[in-house]
């Protein structure tokens, strides 16, 4: 299946390859290099098809890719990966919250992240943040960023 993106939020900042540096430094990981060229080249659009089957939540709406700027506090500071991150750091304990590494929302209270508790090749995980912050709320979507693609459904 081919992905295609939507234009939703055009006027966020664009991501290169230093903003991207900068979270793995964070985060001591190191992000799939093909997340890296979709999100320098699609921030801010949303996957086409939109919706991912997340277990006993059902089918959500993947919203847009979020930015990633250390330093800005400006309009959408919530389409900001570092936002998210914080949100994470507080919410969940610190071994967990380490492992995570959030890049899109679901446009309420849930966020797809990158899950690093497996190893050096992420999964994709659903964090659903209206409910406990622990590992019940962490809901598996695929095995990989292509997985995560290819499991979008309309």
């Amino acid at each position: 299946m081919t992905v295609e993106w939507e234009e939703y939020l055009p006027d966020l900042p664009e991501v290169g390859d230093a903003d991207l540096d900068a979270v793995e430094t964070r985060r001591g990981v190191s992000l799939p290099a093909d997340y890296r060229a979709t999100v320098k080249q699609h921030v801010g659009e949303t996957p086409l098809p939109e919706n991912m089957a997340v277990g006993e939540r059902g089918i959500v709406p993947v919203g847009p890719l979020f930015f990633a700027k250390a330093d800005h506090d400006g309009a959408e500071a919530d389409q900001n990966i570092w936002y998210w991150i914080e949100a994470v750091d507080q919410n969940f304990p610190a071994e967990l919250a380490g492992k995570l590494l959030p890049f899109a929302s679901d446009t309420a209270q849930g966020i797809f992240a990158f899950d690093y508790r497996g190893g050096d090749a992420p999964a994709v995980v659903f964090l659903n943040l209206e409910s406990a912050a622990d590992e019940t709320s962490i809901f598996p979507v695929a095995e990989s960023w292509d997985g995560f693609l290819a499991a979008l459904q309309r």
